[in-house]
């Protein structure tokens, strides 16, 4: 049977083998496809969570798995760069550390502002404002309301 374009390489789902998924399309899948299989308890590789089999399986997989080269090349990336930035880290915590624009007894929790209250500052503004949760006549009172309320303001603003 000839598979229509795009559709060459499918993956069969770990769950339902008649499954064929899309590897792009495997992650989204495999989270429906579990709830859908509660009783099968499949382990998830720690390199690529598309990868899922059972247990005894498993172990031999994680020693062969092809996503293991990008993970222990992250780790190599991630180990020397620490080491080659460990100097500039310290300059960079130094300078931080006697910056002359912090002042250490600026705090933001103290002020006893008000919190901004956006319906009160629409009823000012030439803004439409919404009207949900709102029955048949509610709704009608507050258009006209609104349409009085957005008339006076422009007439406002023309003066």
């Amino acid at each position: 049977m000839e598979l229509p374009p795009g559709f060459e390489k499918v993956i069969p789902c770990p769950y339902n083998p008649s499954h064929m998924i899309l590897p792009h399309r495997m992650q989204t899948h495999l989270t429906k496809c579990a709830k859908q299989h509660p009783h099968m308890k499949l382990e998830i590789c720690p390199f690529n969570v598309t990868h899922r089999m059972r247990y005894a399986a498993m172990k031999e997989h994680k020693l062969r798995c092809p996503d293991r080269v990008n993970f222990e090349q992250y780790l190599i990336d991630v180990g020397t760069s620490k080491k080659e930035e460990t100097q500039d880290s310290l300059l960079m915590r130094q300078q931080i550390q006697f910056n002359p624009f912090m002042t250490p007894e600026e705090s933001w929790d103290d002020l006893n502002v008000p919190t901004y209250d956006f319906k009160k500052a629409a009823e000012s503004k030439n803004v439409l404002r919404s009207n949900n949760g709102m029955t048949k006549y509610e709704r009608q009172v507050f258009r006209e309301k609104e349409r009085i309320r957005l008339n006076e303001i422009q007439e406002k603003e023309f003066r």
